[in-house]
């Protein structure tokens, strides 16, 4: 939650969403109550509109990939804090220029199923190579108060048929937003671990449906006063990694910030600016980010979550 009273609207999806998981009826009362196209800019950022399944077209946790000439990327429906929503879901980019996206094929991807406690599949990330697509999500559980994570991979030839899931080995159980870069003998990957609410960043290394760690990379120029919580990492040339890392309060999750980071070798980040500047009248929290080369440039795509507590993606601009 943002600082400050909750919303109305807010209220009244918690108050449904006691019952039962609102649903496409539920959605369009919603929009005709609490319609507003103010934030279809907030500053210089430029919203990308998301239709997702469940109607409220609210979305989390972007990744975005080139893959056969065509821009795809890959989000979690999150309308108003509702983790019973999240599974991850494709689309397709119409627009190059003004970033439209579609949906493609059957969303959500994973099959859901009923479960005593939490379950829900969060944290979607994207990895393409010349002859496919996989998607990573991570699937929580908990149960009496215990949670556990696991990490599964789908793949697809056409971004249309998927395989069924597969669970990938990782050497923690409460692991946050992996994120995959393909080297040439290896798939590389970033994630944050909760050890004793802190959160330890480490470096893997991919082998097969197995993770094995490497080591803790260093961030120079890191916030004091915040702990790193969800990491991005494109590599745009053999030397050239490009960060977006989302720090949050070290004592609570009230306040984040999202800061562009470099690496030439993976291990030692530097932090090169907060994304985007923010000023006293900003009302909004940025959550996961992921850069995009598109037209000569690498843009910033974020997801946001509004004063009102929705959660929308964002064009955040170019990064230079």
């Amino acid at each position: 939650m943002l600082k400050g009273e909750m919303p109305l609207e807010y209220i009244a999806y918690k108050v449904i969403g006691i019952r039962s998981v609102p649903n496409l009826k539920i959605a369009g009362l919603f929009k005709k109550l609490f319609s507003d196209d103010r934030t279809k800019h907030i500053g210089h950022m430029v919203q990308i509109e998301i239709p997702t399944n469940d109607g409220f077209d609210q979305a989390t946790h972007p990744d975005a990939v080139w893959f056969h000439n065509n821009l795809y990327m890959v989000v979690t429906p999150y309308a108003y804090d509702d983790e019973r929503l999240e599974n991850p879901c494709l689309y397709i980019c119409d627009d190059k220029e003004e970033l439209h996206f579609r949906e493609i094929g059957d969303n959500p991807l994973v099959k859901w199923e009923k479960h005593r406690g939490r379950h829900y599949h969060s944290d979607p990330a994207l990895l393409a190579d010349d002859s496919r697509l996989t998607v990573f999500y991570r699937e929580s559980m908990e149960v009496n108060h215990i949670r556990t994570d696991r990490l599964y991979k789908m793949e697809s030839e056409d971004a249309i048929v998927w395989t069924a899931p597969e669970e990938i080995k990782l050497p923690t159980g409460h692991f946050i937003a992996p994120s995959f870069c393909r080297e040439e003998n290896c798939i590389s990957v970033f994630y944050t671990e909760d050890v004793d609410e802190q959160t330890v960043f480490h470096l893997g290394s991919m082998t097969g449906n197995e993770i094995t760690p490497i080591a803790k990379p260093v961030v120079f120029n890191a916030p004091h006063d915040m702990k790193i919580w969800h990491v991005d990492v494109k590599k745009y040339a053999s030397d050239a990694y490009v960060g977006l890392f989302t720090y949050m309060e070290k004592t609570g999750r009230k306040s984040t910030a999202l800061y562009y980071a470099t690496s030439k070798d993976m291990l030692n980040w530097t932090i090169q600016r907060e994304i985007p500047k923010k000023n006293k009248d900003d009302s909004f929290s940025v959550y996961k980010a992921t850069s995009l080369k598109t037209g000569g440039e690498i843009i910033v795509i974020a997801s946001v979550k509004d004063k009102r507590c929705r959660w929308r993606i964002y064009n955040m601009g170019a990064l230079e």
